[in-house]
């Protein structure tokens, strides 16, 4: 979502930005209102809407629509089935394909941790995986941490 908003690609949303993209997604809000919107983002004033303080705002939301689409329960199915059937569970299949030991997984090697559990995970199109991905890598980054998944696994589910 930041990327369709940062037009520059400098890692910030600027006000021109902003406004620009609100008004191509045509949301029905005023100048003033889209203002305080971007206002409201941009925690330390410094007129740029930085990745944190936009994920910030967003985290609540995007979690819910990640928990209602499923993405969630499947990051929980992949641990439950981890812990299943390997010997240390999650932290001991995190480890065995972080090939540079970085604590860090790129799509790929997050790719052959999924493909850890025999079936578990199997009904998963390409796209579900990075889905899945995109959620976990909440900077963007290209990478994933134990942690990221951990932050998911640990959470309760919400109730709908």
């Amino acid at each position: 979502m930041v990327t369709i908003l940062d037009k520059d690609g400098d890692g910030e949303i600027d006000y021109d930005e902003f406004v620009g993209t609100m008004k191509r997604l045509d949301c029905g809000l005023t100048d003033d209102q889209i203002f305080e919107l971007n206002r409201g983002m941009d925690n330390d004033q410094d007129q740029v809407v930085d990745m944190s303080e936009f994920l910030e705002r967003f985290e609540s939301v995007f979690d819910a629509i990640n928990e209602e689409n499923g993405t969630f329960n499947n990051i929980r199915q992949l641990a439950k089935s981890l812990n299943k059937e390997i010997d240390g569970g999650l932290e001991a299949a995190f480890k065995s394909v972080d090939s540079d030991g970085s604590g860090r997984l790129n799509r790929s090697a997050f790719e052959s941790l999924i493909k850890i559990p025999h079936d578990a995970l199997s009904h998963l199109s390409t796209e579900d995986i990075g889905n899945i991905f995109g959620t976990l890598d909440r900077s963007c980054s290209g990478l994933v941490s134990l942690p990221d998944i951990l932050r998911i696994v640990d959470a309760e589910p919400k109730e709908n």
